[in-house]
């Protein structure tokens, strides 16, 4: 972008060029003190004409533009490349008097991400504390995000000790390879935001490859996101909570043909949190394999909690 300015830039001087030479600028004379007065400024900007003052005024627009741009006053997000897998992690409210440690964690936290992701993706910090799912949403869609992490974390602790009670915000954006599998959309329904937390815990370990399977899961990449779920939730069974683990697994299990073991998952998913969504999502599966006596109070489970998802 900046050379590209800096091209305008020099295109427009040479046009100002061109017209200042369209009228001739009287000669000057030097006041008292060396210098040009008020009304010799003013005669050799009028001198120029409506086109030359105009050119004028565009150039230093142009150059104003580029100091703001240098300086990234010009947005008040953070500006992330098409396609990319975007995470922030918002200020974590502490148990403590001192909510400076939420924002101390927060930044570690993103530390310890870009450090331990294996996948690509853009990691950073909010300026603002969530407080609710319902703050998240609306901070995730204004930043853009796929992911947003927040939560609490207890007093005293860091990143990388077993302080944190994490929640997530989970917006698939483009490219979101489930959808193009055949059935996708005609079978499965994912709540956006899931308490990770059973108990405190180790937000350093825990999320990055918590992330990396929802980062592969997006590109369509279920063969290596699979084996991240299945470790995740054996080496963590005491501090994650089953539910977003095991929405994943049915999905990626479904999509493999393994519908037995897609219903073991998505009943895991319901027993972690009864929501329409879960329930929805076992039905689904249910019916895939004719069992329609099981299916059906499934789905009306889903339906009348959730009448939008017919």
């Amino acid at each position: 972008m900046l050379p590209l300015m800096l091209l305008v830039v020099l295109l427009g001087v040479a046009v100002g060029v061109v017209f200042f030479r369209r009228r001739p600028f009287p000669a000057v004379r030097v006041g008292k003190q060396g210098s040009f007065s008020r009304e010799r400024v003013g005669g050799f900007l009028t001198s120029r004409g409506r086109p030359g003052m105009i050119i004028l005024a565009l150039i230093g627009l142009l150059a104003l533009w580029l100091v703001l741009a240098n300086l990234g006053l010009l947005h008040s997000g953070s500006t992330v490349q098409a396609g990319a897998f975007v995470v922030r992690v918002a200020p974590l409210l502490s148990t403590g008097q001192d909510q400076r440690q939420g924002m101390i964690v927060a930044e570690q936290l993103v530390d310890a991400l870009k450090q331990r992701v294996t996948t690509p993706m853009n990691v950073g910090v909010l300026r603002q504390p969530v407080a609710s799912a319902q703050e998240a949403l609306a901070a995730a869609q204004a930043e853009g995000t796929d992911v947003l992490v927040w939560g609490q974390v207890a007093e005293g602790t860091t990143a990388d000790q077993a302080g944190l009670r994490p929640y997530l915000l989970w917006l698939p954006g483009e490219p979101f390879v489930p959808r193009t599998w055949q059935g996708f959309d005609g079978h499965f329904a994912l709540p956006a935001d899931y308490e990770l937390a059973i108990q405190p815990l180790n937000g350093s370990a825990v999320l990055p490859p918590l992330l990396d399977s929802l980062n592969h899961f997006s590109r369509g990449d279920a063969d290596k996101a699979l084996p991240l779920i299945d470790q995740l939730s054996g080496d963590y069974a005491d501090v994650l909570r089953p539910e977003l683990p095991a929405v994943l697994r049915a999905i990626m299990l479904w999509a493999q043909g393994l519908l037995p073991d897609a219903e073991s998952a998505a009943q895991i998913a319901v027993e972690a949190t009864s929501r329409p969504q879960h329930w929805n999502n076992l039905g689904a599966v249910r019916l895939d394999q004719q069992k329609l006596e099981s299916a059906r109070p499934a789905l009306e489970q889903a339906l009348a909690a959730a009448p939008e998802l017919a």
